[in-house]
């Protein structure tokens, strides 16, 4: 998705184009906007510091995710589509669990990219198929997406555990929240789903290997503040990395430092404090929020939290794009997410696709004439 769904759509733009180029880019500069200050501030800040970061700017990806949105807009993308779309990758992502826990004997399954990433897509595909299934009839739904859902659901949810991944698996909470906001004629399947995913995620919780990851989390979190000396823990790296986030931002408080590596922060003697040996090997934070502030300090971190706001503003009660983007805010706390080039993807690549299939819902096509994938 966000590596070919960019170059497909510009070329559904491209052939039998019949949009009025001003309706399209008043259209396109609308879903943009709100990616627009985190994305020029990321851009000044790594002029101003000279900085050439490993992840490419979000601007190309913002540029991208508008290509999809206009492409999915120019086709007709609907709601129903996207809901096969879901089940299809939850079970594709099913699929490659079972090949690696079974097949390759892999402890924890991680996709070809890394364990805790395809947790949270995991999740996200999970939180969509139970979302797709309240709103089944008011999408139109076929009657195989009413079996196929919550079956697409539960397989991306066993992979979601699978990983291991702790972050991912905090933001499952969040359906409870997002799922009564279903309609009037939704509300009583709302609450007997909520309830269903309910058992179904305290069971998972009473999984012996999930419920020991997460009991050792929260033992890593007190030997952290209680012990006198460092100690490389998973979650004592993550406090640290935050200590030092925090620290920097008292010092450079406006621009931050301009973050490349925690080897060269030590090296340039801007920092009053020793970094750990554990956290100068890592490659780069273990948060959004910790790199956002050393990177550029206030101004990034408020540029960042107005497209939040921005996004939330835009979402317009839409459960998908909130489960989008509180989903996302979860696993920035424990990853980085936005800051990824994987993630920050992924996220645009989404929300540009549901974007545009509420809009399509709302205003009709781009294109005029009807299109045979509508």
């Amino acid at each position: 998705m966000s590596v070919l769904a960019g170059p497909v759509a510009l070329l559904v733009l491209l052939k039998n184009f019949r949009t009025d180029i001003r309706s399209l880019t008043l259209s396109v500069w609308e879903w943009a906007v709100p990616f627009i200050p985190f994305a020029f501030v990321w851009e000044f800040v790594q002029f101003w510091h000279n900085v050439t970061l490993a992840e490419p700017a979000p601007l190309s990806r913002i540029f991208w995710g508008a290509v999809i949105y206009a492409g999915a807009r120019h086709l007709g993308v609907t709601r129903k589509q996207l809901a096969y779309a879901a089940c299809i990758g939850a079970c594709v992502y099913f699929a490659i669990a079972m090949d690696e826990f079974f097949i390759q004997g892999r402890e924890r399954v991680w996709g070809g990219v890394y364990e805790n990433r395809f947790g949270q897509f995991s999740v996200w595909l999970a939180g969509l198929c139970f979302l797709h299934f309240l709103y089944r009839e008011r999408e139109k739904a076929d009657s195989y997406l009413t079996y196929f859902l919550p079956l697409g659901s539960f397989f991306a949810l066993v992979t979601a555990v699978m990983t291991g991944s702790r972050g991912a698996l905090a933001a499952i909470p969040v359906l409870f929240f997002i799922a009564p906001m279903a309609g009037r004629r939704n509300r009583k399947l709302a609450f007997i789903a909520t309830i269903c995913l309910f058992l179904i995620g305290f069971t998972v919780f009473l999984y012996p290997p999930v419920t020991t990851r997460f009991f050792l989390a929260f033992q890593e979190f007190i030997q952290y503040f209680k012990e006198s000396v460092f100690s490389e823990t998973s979650i004592g790296v993550r406090l640290e990395t935050w200590r030092i986030a925090f620290g920097i931002l008292g010092s450079h408080p406006l621009l931050g430092m301009g973050f490349t590596s925690f080897a060269n922060l030590q090296a340039s003697h801007e920092v009053s404090f020793n970094i750990p040996g554990a956290v100068l090997l890592l490659p780069d934070f273990h948060s959004d929020w910790g790199k956002i502030i050393v990177l550029g300090g206030a101004c990034l971190f408020m540029s960042f939290c107005i497209s939040i706001f921005l996004l939330f503003k835009r979402a317009a009660s839409d459960v998908y794009r909130y489960w989008f983007l509180l989903g996302a805010l979860i696993f920035s706390f424990a990853e980085l997410f936005f800051c990824n080039k994987l993630g920050f993807s992924f996220f645009v690549s989404t929300w540009a696709l549901y974007s545009a299939s509420s809009d399509n819902e709302k205003y009709g096509l781009l294109s005029s004439g009807i299109n045979k994938f509508c």
